[in-house]
């Protein structure tokens, strides 16, 4: 028993009548007359007697009759329940984010909007290095974390909404003797030392590195750690290096630093919404839906 035949079996039963019925769901009669007919196969019993031009219930016809419009009170009450959703939804939301993520491009400006819509839910927003943002997610310390599109490859059993994209540049204190050149080219930057955080993905990042390195023409590339992406940009300033960022890091828009163009790694790079591929939470989802709301707005999709 399909929807489109209760749709068509309550419209006889109101009517009697199998051409206004027809009518009354845009169907020829003859389709009418088939999917009532196949109903009362599929069911085993006569809903309607026949008689040249007069339709009348059969007891079973008018019970069934009774217990579908019951159902569907029953349907569209839920219905209007769930077009309601948002004026009901009420709970927590944990969000977390790399520590040296822009939120102004995307983050707290969607957060804003879900606090505006949702006014029941509360919101919390903590930043974090990316190995804390990982296992809390697993562990259900946060139910939606930001993170880069690049490194989705380290998360499992997500789902995720790719939300605002990046490019990449590489970063360099202003008192760098190549601050003042003009056009500078990333070539120009062969044999400079490349800060990068130590972490369990330091190899991974090394590779990144190497490889716009290698399409940017700068040769003779030298490694050095520092003790976060915090510390990066700080020895960054201070000249200790250079960096390769993306375009929302904040020392992107700090005069204190210089920051050159290059061509993008291997795949496009997003800011992303990430939430665990079980989650059944509505708080959750509304979220996760809001963003793909704002995303195609944007035009990013």
């Amino acid at each position: 028993m399909t929807s489109r035949q209760i749709e068509l079996f309550l419209s006889v039963a109101k009517h009697l009548n199998f051409t206004k019925a027809s009518e009354e769901n845009h169907v020829s009669q003859p389709t009418a007359s088939r999917q009532i007919a196949q109903l009362e196969e599929e069911w085993g019993v006569t809903l309607f007697y026949r008689d040249q031009n007069v339709v009348q219930l059969t007891a079973a016809g008018a019970a069934l009759a009774a217990e579908l419009t019951q159902m569907q009170k029953q349907f569209d009450a839920l219905l209007s329940s769930v077009k309601t959703t948002k004026e009901s939804i009420s709970g927590s939301l944990s969000i977390g984010y790399l520590s040296y993520l822009n939120t102004d491009i995307f983050v707290y400006p969607l957060i804003a909007e879900f606090k505006k819509r949702y006014p029941n839910v509360k919101v919390t927003v903590e930043p974090a290095v990316f190995s804390v943002l990982g296992k809390g997610l697993t562990q259900g310390d946060y139910d939606v974390i930001f993170i880069y599109s690049l490194d989705l490859c380290f998360v499992r059993r997500v789902r995720h909404i790719n939300c605002c994209p990046v490019s990449h540049m590489i970063a360099m204190s202003s008192t760098h003797p190549l601050a003042s050149k003009k056009d500078i080219q990333p070539s120009d930057l062969s044999g400079e030392t490349f800060l990068l955080p130590e972490s369990k993905w330091r190899k991974n990042r090394e590779g990144d590195v190497l490889k716009v390195c290698q399409r940017c023409r700068i040769e003779n590339v030298h490694f050095a750690s520092a003790s976060s992406v915090e510390d990066m940009i700080t020895q960054v300033r201070n000249g200790a290096g250079v960096a390769l960022v993306t375009s929302d890091n904040p020392c992107f828009f700090d005069s204190r630093y210089v920051c050159v163009p290059v061509p993008d790694v291997d795949a496009a790079n997003y800011i992303a919404a990430v939430w665990n591929t079980a989650c059944r939470d509505p708080v959750v989802l509304a979220f996760t839906d809001l963003a793909a709301e704002r995303v195609s707005a944007l035009g990013h999709v």
